[in-house]
């Protein structure tokens, strides 16, 4: 059964990324060059777009990174064509989460069209079903249980509470 989601130009590239959102599923890195196409933004500057996968496939929700969403510094142009390629590349920073290289094969900064690849430094997703303040993910790092709201407590006895040490 064939499951799709609608972004422009995406599909250009794919990477397997691990489980950012923490909820033993794998995602994906997608690319999609032409993105960003309008008077006010420009067009064809790329994106990212990380999804969120249900087991069955389905996107259960996304991420867009680009010029202008989820914490890229990169100054992408027309034509940049970021996303042209993905690629999980381990765990470069140490932080025990999957790296991205993403290419940009359009991008001028190194002369006419040289292209340029991206390392992101990816990070969990921060789901938060308790919502108590704190990601999930990090509560489970430090045994605190994310299905109920603890922000208050001083579950290490240190006289701090969670949400302060978090």
């Amino acid at each position: 059964r064939q499951r799709q989601m609608c972004i422009r130009d995406s599909g250009s590239s794919v990477a397997a990324v691990g489980d950012l959102n923490v909820d033993g599923i794998p995602d994906l890195a997608v690319g999609a060059v032409g993105d960003e196409w309008d008077d006010i933004w420009g067009y064809n500057k790329g994106a990212v777009w990380i999804l969120f996968l249900n087991t069955d496939g389905t996107v259960k929700s996304h991420q867009k990174i680009n010029n202008i969403e989820g914490n890229f510094n990169g100054a992408l142009d027309n034509s940049d064509e970021f996303g042209s390629s993905v690629a999980a590349i381990g765990d470069l920073n140490g932080d025990g989460i999957t790296d991205l290289a993403v290419g940009a094969h359009g991008d001028d900064d190194g002369g006419p069209d040289k292209g340029a690849v991206y390392v992101l430094f990816l990070d969990y997703f921060p789901v938060d079903l308790d919502h108590d303040r704190m990601p999930d993910v990090w509560e489970k790092r430090h045994g605190l249980n994310p299905n109920i709201n603890d922000a208050n407590e001083d579950s290490d006895k240190d006289g701090l509470p969670n949400i302060i040490e978090y």
